[in-house]
């Protein structure tokens, strides 16, 4: 934006005018710096807070009014209505404080023309002395508003000369009054096809005073603002003093839920903390002041399988199109039978009226009901049209494309987009509920873990789909590099209260640290300044000279409010028990030309070999479906290899963390009895104490295991894996479902460990800070090692997916 345009209209802005010069002209170059596009909402967001300090506007609504009025100047030269003012005799009492100020200018200049002419001084003048004594009464006056607890801010003092702040009671009645405004003006505008014929003024501004010559009052030019922009603010989310809880638990108490319409919002917390309920509430609109029509999906499981094809699966999950098809085929059979009962009416008729004995009672029957079906048929035909208009503005002539489209970014063939979904596993079905969520473009997307059971080329296209998609996501993950590019905004669940910051994760992580910083220095200088006044306390509380003085700073002290410094969530760490020596054995299993295929005719790979040594950190690179957990089952001696052979030392313990480790749980059993009972014998209170390890003590120890979150499952499947101190730790897809501060754990505990290390994943931070080496299940049925980086890796997987094109204006930008 040009900067004197924005300097002009935040001058025209008369609530603006009690605001310091140098504070105006910086908010012109931060206004400057937004884009032309930038709505009021969003505006409000980066410009509130100075509103709020100066005292203009004291909510987040009357600060997107005022940012109104603003754009309004800026884009069409006219401010439009103004904010009501606390009383009616604000603009007198601005015009006094004008003139106050007019006649202290003149007052001035006649001073510094006398001080100009030569005058006679009766006395000499020390100059250095009243300068001395000057900065000393300043000294002094400033330690003692410091003593006293009531430093000044002349800034802030300008808020007491000031009427134009606005009431929270003010503000609701206004904004009703412009609301009523432009609906009575929007509906005049859809009477009349030629713009502004039946123009409706806008309601008047409260209290304001009447101006121009002779008192009488000047047209006010206001231009509503766009209805793009209105429907954009009518899918906003702002709810305060938000509390959620559940079976019981308190999750969240009196904080902010705020979505603004087309941010891509990041959530993260602890497992267990809400994140996922939250995403459910919402979904099932239990969240109380949700906006009307806001349509909110949420995606957190797999679908379930039917005869139905993937593709057709993915078209039928847009209800409202398919609901409108169903009912212009009904109204299509309708108006066709009609037409024939019609046609028959009519050959009656004219057989009444060509007879000898024309009967005019059963004539006038059968125009009767010619007449009703007539207008049956009319009354279907409007809504057909209707239908059809509806169906073009949904696009549904390309929606077979559409779906095809997401359907192929996510991985899925042609061939595998005709399948029925029950003869899909359980993470290719759970990319089909990704895939008819997308497809929907719902106005808030909620996902949770989007790319588990996804691979690097899926994961590649989602987050280019999700930086383009136009409305509102709220994604939890647990992969920091998928995050870092796709999130335009980060919410923190800490301690029961959302916590928003700008940008993605990486940029969320250097806010927070400045921010603990920050507090911890606040909170710092504040007891300082506490104890220097409790100090002087102390010291002449027995003094009865001094006993008014110490009064006041018990007073003094008493205004100084505790400064709560921030705290990070509490971090956790845990250790895999070290196994024991092999007799310093090389190489603990041995991959010898191994081969593989459920059918021999048709064989997965050929001609593995590889080292597995308890030095070893090797991690799995490849697409899903060319068997990198097939390899994963013949390592642990779960499938016999049909080529070559798996050669384990004899003595060796391997453990195993399944991607599907929950369907190997009780989930009826609490973890201290699951330990118990896959090892027979094991005393209670080492159980205790090895789950205690993974932060499962306690309460948690004896909870149910299907009550457990996501994350708290897998610990527990961390503790059972490792109870029997294994030498060989193999993981398939083990970040799915934990929280960042898991992941964090995760890989310290694996850096502490003294054994061997396999892992399948496509978590490209948890990859790098575990492995040291990768091997590559390629298309071409080998095994090969990677010699380069695994960024390099990612770069040459996702140039060899498809090509795509988005296709619907509506789901993303051009």
């Amino acid at each position: 934006m040009d900067e004197s345009a924005v300097s002009a209209a935040l001058e025209a802005v008369p609530h603006l005018r009690s605001m310091d010069s140098d504070l105006l002209a910086y908010l012109a170059s931060m206004i400057a710096a937004q884009p032309e596009s930038v709505t009021p909402a969003v505006l409000a967001d980066t410009v509130g807070p100075f509103f709020d300090s100066a005292g203009v506007a004291e909510t987040a609504g009357g600060a997107e009014m005022l940012c109104k009025a603003i754009l309004s100047h800026i884009r069409t030269g006219s401010v439009g209505p103004g904010i009501p003012r606390k009383a009616a005799s604000s603009a007198a009492a601005a015009a006094a404080a004008a003139s106050s100020r007019r006649a202290a200018a003149a007052a001035a200049a006649a001073a510094e023309e006398e001080d100009a002419a030569p005058r006679l001084l009766s006395a000499p003048v020390h100059v250095g002395a009243r300068e001395a004594a000057a900065h000393a009464k300043d000294s002094r006056s400033g330690m003692l508003d410091f003593l006293w607890g009531r430093e000044d801010n002349a800034y802030l003092n300008q808020n007491k000369v000031t009427e134009y702040v606005m009431s929270a009671k003010d503000q609701e009645k206004y904004a009703k009054r412009v609301d009523r405004w432009q609906r009575r003006q929007a509906a005049m505008e859809r009477k009349s096809k030629k713009g502004r014929r039946g123009y409706i003024a806008p309601p008047p501004i409260a209290g304001e005073a009447a101006s121009g010559a002779g008192g009488a009052s000047a047209p006010v030019d206001f231009t509503p603002v766009s209805a793009e922009e209105e429907a954009a603010a009518a899918k906003n989310v702002d709810i305060e003093r938000f509390t959620m809880g559940f079976a019981g638990l308190s999750l969240l108490e009196n904080t902010e839920l705020k979505i603004i319409l087309g941010r891509k919002y990041g959530l993260i917390g602890q497992n267990g903390s809400g994140k996922t309920t939250l995403l459910r509430q919402l979904a099932r609109r239990e969240v109380e002041g949700l906006p009307k029509g806001l349509t909110i999906l949420h995606v957190q499981q797999e679908v379930r399988g039917s005869d139905a094809t993937v593709l057709d699966t993915v078209m039928a999950s847009e209800v409202e199109r398919e609901t409108l098809m169903r009912e212009e085929e009904e109204l299509g059979a309708k108006i066709e039978a009609r037409e024939a009962t019609i046609a028959a009416l009519e050959a009656d008729l004219e057989a009444a009226e060509a007879a000898a004995t024309a009967d005019p009672a059963k004539a006038e029957a059968i125009l009767a009901e010619l007449g009703t079906l007539h207008k049956q048929d009319d009354d279907d035909t409007v809504r057909i049209q209707e239908i059809y208009e509806r169906l073009e503005r949904l696009d549904a002539a390309s929606a077979e494309a559409r779906a095809a489209e997401v359907l192929g970014g996510l991985g899925f063939s042609t061939t595998m987009q005709q399948l029925p979904t029950r003869a899909l596993s359980g993470g290719w079905r759970m990319r089909v509920a990704l895939a008819c969520a997308i497809f929907v473009r719902p106005d808030i997307l909620c996902l949770d873990e989007p790319t588990n059971h996804v691979d690097f080329p899926a994961i590649a296209w989602l987050e280019d789909y999700l930086s383009k998609y136009k409305s509102t996501c709220i994604i939890v993950s647990h992969d920091r590099h998928f995050l870092n590019h796709v999130a335009t905004d980060i919410v923190h669940l800490s301690h029961k209260k959302l916590h928003y910051y700008r940008g993605n994760y990486d940029e969320f992580v250097t806010s927070r640290a400045e921010m603990l910083r920050h507090s911890t220095r606040a909170a710092a200088a504040a007891d300082a300044k506490k104890a220097h006044i409790q100090e002087f306390i102390d010291k002449f509380r027995a003094n009865a000279k001094k006993a008014s003085l110490v009064q006041s700073r018990i007073k003094a002290l008493s205004r100084i409010d505790s400064v709560t410094v921030a705290s990070d969530d509490p971090a956790w760490s845990f250790e895999f028990p070290e196994p024991s020596d092999l007799g310093g054995a090389s190489s603990v299993i041995q991959i010898k030309d191994v081969g593989f295929g459920y059918d021999p005719s048709k064989m997965l790979f050929r001609g593995v070999n590889m080292g597995i040594s308890m030095d070893s950190r090797i991690g799995i690179l490849g697409p899903n479906g060319v068997g990198k957990s097939t390899l994963i089952k013949l390592v642990m001696g779960q499938l016999a290899a049909v080529e070559g052979a798996v050669v384990p030392h004899p003595k060796l313990e391997v453990a195993f963390f399944s991607q599907h480790h929950e369907e190997q749980m009780d989930l009826e059993k609490s973890p201290l009895e699951m330990l118990v009972d896959i090892n027979p014998g094991t005393d209670e209170t080492a159980a205790r104490a090895h789950l205690g390890r993974f932060n499962l003590s306690g309460e948690l120890a004896l909870q149910r295991i299907g009550s457990l979150s996501g994350g708290q499952k897998s610990r527990v499947s961390f503790a059972l894996m490792s109870f029997r101190a294994p030498h060989v730790l193999v993981m398939d897809e083990v970040t799915n479902h934990l929280d960042i501060e898991t992941v964090d754990a995760l890989i310290g505990a694996i850096a502490m460990y003294q054994g061997g290390f396999i892992v399948v994943s496509h978590d490209q931070h948890f990859l790098e800070a575990t492995c040291t080496e990768y091997w590559v299940m390629s298309s071409k049925r080998k095994l090969e090692r990677w010699r380069g980086t695994l960024a390099a890796y990612r770069k040459i997987a996702e140039s060899e997916r498809p090509v795509l094109q988005f296709t619907h204006p509506d789901a993303v930008a051009e």
